[in-house]
């Protein structure tokens, strides 16, 4: 099984708009989520997605709060065997941004309302998690279902 650890974070600005980046690759390629990535040995996942903002936003985060840890299990990846998908644990945090955000090369970012319509089911459900969306439970299992990505929120 391979284990990687993750760190992301939901910045909101004074108008509640959120911080998206357009994913540059990966299995996500395309699509906007939460900025944040892999956390590195010897680095602490707040140390992470403090870096990784900083690379993908050129902002910096004050206000950093802990909002919840998940289990990812991920097909994207093409998994072999199947039955052994590579997982993620994940920490979400949400936080605010300082500076102007600008994407880094090949990349974009922009503000966006956190109940906008067309997100990936992953962040819908990490932006429900921390406050910011409402959403049905059982209509977010069944779109998160379509997209080969489990998430099991694992620190409650």
């Amino acid at each position: 099984m391979t284990r990687r650890v993750g760190a992301i974070v939901a910045c909101v600005d004074a108008s509640g708009r959120v911080l998206l980046v357009r994913q540059r690759g990966g299995p996500f390629a395309g699509a906007w989520l939460l900025p944040g990535g892999g956390v590195e040995d010897g680095e602490s996942p707040e140390d992470a997605v403090r870096r990784e903002t900083r690379e993908e936003t050129g902002c910096e985060l004050t206000q950093l709060a802990h909002i919840a840890t998940y289990e990812v299990d991920d097909n994207h990846r093409g998994a072999s065997p199947p039955e052994d998908p590579p997982r993620t644990i994940l920490h979400l945090y949400r936080g605010t941004a300082v500076g102007e955000a600008r994407a880094e090369d090949g990349s974009a970012v922009r503000w966006s309302p956190p109940d906008g319509s067309g997100y990936h089911a992953a962040l819908r459900r990490e932006l429900a998690d921390a406050g910011l969306r409402r959403e049905d439970d059982e209509r977010l299992a069944r779109a998160l279902s379509t997209t080969n990505v489990a998430m099991r929120r694992i620190d409650r």
